[in-house]
């Protein structure tokens, strides 16, 4: 097997093959965190996203509502010591946690596991040997299983600079850091394959690579006879420079046997057969496409509604210049019978558009349980206070639901990994 063809093949295959959910759904997940990003932010997902199309962000709101709600505070977790003689401990432990866990920049930590569930579905979690846990960017993904995540093996692509991969001699081969630092370019590679930005200073592409291999991919393809078929699980640091030939040639940084997984995931709701959850901003592509249909055709109407038409059976006319291009005062005359009349052309069936778009937004609300106190905007005149309240209540619960799934996986973390600090 070799290590540097692998993964070349396996991240043209990932942005590629597409995977059955059901008998007439398949999914991809490099397509699905594309198109994410796109909505979440506001973006067209399709087409020249030039300007020229309109874009009413119904998304944004919704979000940020399920963002404000589903998250917490260090303050929240209560720490304590489970052991009667020194249960007196757990005093101490909650009065110092919240400043130690700020410190250690947990909070930002719990924002960003909220904020990628809320965009993708899917959380993943890597322990890097400090208190706070990475949460990786799926961008990162060179590939995975896109059934399933840690179902082995899961690559990712990152993009270190010469300081960078510096700092890891030591752990890492340091002649071979020296040969990666020289033999790099000024450019990095952008999330989208092929595709590459002019920078100032040097860029190195590090594909890091864990998964249960046989073990001669750690000895350069050299194995004892009967152990050929021997395997574990391992980590591989990988980078490529292309030679005089245009042929991408492998280097590898690190390989090694890891002794213990270093990844974790949070799917809340889940679709089996499928790596990533339905996220809240998956629940609103619909939505969001039928309103920017609307908006261009709104735009579309508005646009006819803004020429100005005159006619005429004076043939002389035909050859003339625009209006527009006459010069202020100026007499037209016209042959007797043949005078110059505007076309009406008023709007039609703006209305109808409109309402389209209203029913949209109002649909979306509902899917992400957003109210119109959550997003801060006044409630329809004449709606009692008691109601409102009750409207806020209900809205809230699906967001406290998601919140407590959170809450169990941070409770995981911390005693599987961050407690140990």
């Amino acid at each position: 097997m070799n290590i540097y063809d692998y993964i070349i093949d396996e991240e043209a295959n990932f942005k590629t093959v597409r995977v059955p959910v059901t008998g007439n759904k398949t999914w991809n997940m490099d397509e699905h965190i594309d198109r994410c990003t796109n909505v979440a932010n506001g973006w067209f997902h399709k087409g020249a996203d030039d300007g020229m199309r309109p874009y009413k962000n119904i998304v944004k709101p919704i979000i940020n509502v399920a963002r404000r709600s589903e998250g917490f505070d260090v303050k929240d977790i209560e720490p304590f010591v489970n052991d009667e003689k020194n249960y007196y401990k757990s005093f101490l432990v909650r009065k110092y946690h919240p400043g130690w866990a700020r410190r250690n920049d947990i909070d930002t930590f719990i924002d960003d596991v909220v904020e990628s569930q809320v965009v993708y579905g899917l959380t993943l979690v890597k322990s890097v040997g400090q208190v706070r846990p990475e949460v990786v960017p799926l961008q990162q993904i060179a590939f995975c299983d896109q059934t399933e995540v840690l179902g082995n093996p899961l690559c990712l692509k990152h993009q270190y600079t010469p300081s960078d991969l510096k700092r890891m001699s030591g752990k890492w081969n340091a002649q071979k850091i020296d040969e990666a630092i020289v033999l790099a370019r000024s450019e990095k590679s952008t999330v989208k394959d092929g595709q590459t930005v002019k920078t100032p200073g040097k860029y190195i592409e590090v594909y890091e690579l864990h998964g249960y291999f046989p073990n001669y991919c750690l000895e350069d393809g050299n194995y004892e006879a009967g152990k050929e078929n021997e395997y574990s699980e391992q980590m591989h640091i990988v980078c490529y420079y292309t030679n005089s030939s245009s042929q991408k040639v492998g280097i590898t940084l690190f390989a090694g046997k890891m002794p213990e997984p270093i990844f974790k995931t949070l799917k809340i709701d889940t679709i089996y057969g499928r790596a990533c959850g339905v996220s809240e901003v998956e629940d609103l592509f619909e939505p969001q496409a039928w309103t920017n249909y609307s908006g261009i055709k709104i735009k579309s109407i508005l646009d006819a509604a803004a020429l100005i038409l005159f006619q005429t059976e004076d043939k002389k006319f035909a050859t003339q210049n625009k209006v527009t291009n006459l010069e202020p005062n100026t007499i037209l005359t016209h042959e007797p019978g043949m005078p110059i009349t505007k076309i009406e052309n008023s709007v039609q069936n703006l209305q109808a558009f409109l309402n389209h778009q209203v029913t949209l937004e109002n649909d979306a609300r509902v899917m992400g349980s957003a109210s119109d106190a959550q997003l801060g905007t006044n409630p329809t005149a004449g709606t009692p206070f008691a109601l409102q309240s009750l409207i806020v209540q209900q809205g809230q619960g699906i967001h406290e639901w998601r919140q407590g799934k959170i809450a169990t996986f941070i409770s995981e973390l911390y005693r599987d990994w961050i407690l140990d600090y």
